[in-house]
């Protein structure tokens, strides 16, 4: 789950929700930024949520920054990419 048709934002609580119940050790593909085809991105603060349960489950982001620079700038596309490495979190 992540888009929500009638909030056209993220459903984040079945997000987080899912990624609990992945077996250990999944990989899991997500867009950094401008998520294709429905262009919400997670925010900071929903990117930060996700790093325990990263840990948790020991889920391996694989992270598609294609359309960096296209979102919110070069810097501030990069954020996720940024915060699991700095959070030590492999991808």
């Amino acid at each position: 789950p992540y888009y929500d048709p009638a909030t056209g934002g993220v459903r984040f609580d079945a997000l987080l929700a899912a990624f609990q119940a992945l077996p250990a050790r999944s990989v899991v593909l997500m867009h950094a930024c401008c998520h294709n085809p429905t262009g919400v991105d997670l925010t900071p603060d929903q990117w930060r949520a996700l790093v325990p349960v990263f840990r948790e489950r020991q889920l391996l982001p694989f992270l598609d920054l294609a359309y960096q620079g296209y979102g919110d700038g070069i810097e501030e596309d990069a954020f996720a990419v940024r915060l699991l490495a700095d959070e030590g979190v492999s991808f």
